[in-house]
């Protein structure tokens, strides 16, 4: 297919509006199964969440029980368009060498890229199956990705692409994510004699102080790949009127892992660091809750794939980028988790920090015809061994 295949593909994709939350992925599984059976390409749509929120298997071929597989991973997502943009985000454009639109970047430039090189094999390699996954949900949770590794442990698979937007820099390890409530109960009373009651969200408020103090904390522990782990606050509710001492309050939290942390662990320890607080001596109580978790993951910088991966996307770009870690989470460490072996890259057009999540989201065309480009390389070169 032509560059401009790949580009006009991207701009289809993005017209399939699939804004998560509400996680109304239904139209691009649509079109991507319109996609697959236009480019020739076999495609399985299976429900991985209610409300028929499904990701679909796209490939060359048969998947053929007990082959090694490569996975190129991807998700129909895309974060809530948002005020302020100067164009429709759901109507894909080419202005001025970039492709604008909500999705654009994040990722389905990649996932345009991954089909288009797909549709040029004639079927399955000998000895190798091909799958792009798309999955839902990527964006709040993972639980596409969860799903998809769970009804599949017949998989083999052995390598796995996440065609996330990295600028063709070949990506071997990233941070994992857990979300984490925090339920602060205190006792309500008449906000003329507050002294009555026991505000829950001075008692928050002070937690939320705490969390400040510990990221600091974890900042002097930099992974040398990744960067360290972080604490964000990103809602807290709570009262029920100005009028009277608020009985309770909830604060939801984002904590970064780096290699080796759970969200287990993570729990674990805030529920000690928060009891350490003797706020029950106050009459408040404290409870935490772990509402997702997504795992990080590393792939050593000798690993064969790794090292392919570099001469390709070195070789197409036609610039020598160093192997580098992520900051941000992906589906990734899924994939990794049920299977240990496989080597994990992340590696797609686009800036994650640049461009994506903000609006006039682009991707820069000429990144997604490279990328086309780097996955038709793979596909014709890979060796398991």
């Amino acid at each position: 297919m032509t560059g401009t295949d790949v580009v006009s593909l991207t701009c289809r994709l993005i017209g399939a509006a699939s804004e998560n939350p509400p996680g109304n992925e239904g139209r691009m599984v649509s079109e991507l199964t319109a996609v697959a059976a236009d480019l020739g390409l076999s495609a399985t749509v299976e429900e991985a969440l209610p409300g028929s929120r499904s990701n679909v298997l796209i490939s060359p071929g048969p998947l053929r029980p007990g082959t090694p597989m490569m996975m190129i991973l991807g998700h129909s997502d895309v974060v809530p368009a948002g005020p302020g943009w100067t164009t429709d985000p759901f109507v894909g454009q080419l202005i001025d060498g970039q492709i604008v639109g909500r999705g654009s970047c994040d990722m389905k430039g990649g996932l345009a890229a991954a089909l288009c090189a797909m549709a040029e094999l004639p079927g399955q390699p000998d000895g190798l199956d091909l799958l792009l996954a798309v999955t839902v949900d990527e964006e709040e949770g993972g639980r596409g990705a969860q799903q998809l590794v769970a009804a599949h442990p017949e998989w083999d698979v052995r390598v796995c692409v996440v065609a996330e937007p990295t600028g063709l820099q070949v990506v071997r390890a990233s941070k994992g994510n857990s979300y984490h409530g925090i339920e602060v109960r205190g006792a309500a009373a008449h906000a003329s004699s507050p002294d009555n009651g026991r505000s829950a969200i001075t008692a928050a408020a002070r937690i939320v102080l705490a969390l400040a103090d510990w990221h600091r904390e974890l900042a002097l522990a930099e992974d040398p790949l990744v960067g360290a782990a972080t604490w964000n606050v990103g809602t807290i509710e709570g009262g029920t009127s100005t009028a009277m001492v608020p009985d309770t309050c909830r604060i939801a939290v984002d904590r970064r892992l780096t290699a080796g942390q759970t969200a287990a662990q993570v729990e674990e320890e805030l529920t000690r660091r928060i009891s350490e607080m003797r706020l029950d001596l106050e009459g408040i109580a404290v409870t935490v809750d772990t509402q997702m978790e997504m795992p990080g993951f590393v792939t050593a910088e000798d690993d064969p794939f790794v090292q392919q991966a570099l001469r390709t996307a070195t070789a197409v770009t036609g610039t020598a980028q160093p192997i580098v870690g992520w900051r941000a989470a992906c589906d990734g460490g899924f994939v990794q988790r049920a299977h240990p072996g496989a080597s994990i890259v992340i590696l797609g057009p686009g800036d994650v920090t640049g461009q994506a999540h903000r609006p006039n989201e682009s991707v820069p065309a000429e990144q997604v015809v490279q990328a086309a480009e780097v996955f038709s390389r793979l596909f014709a070169e890979i060796d398991l061994g």
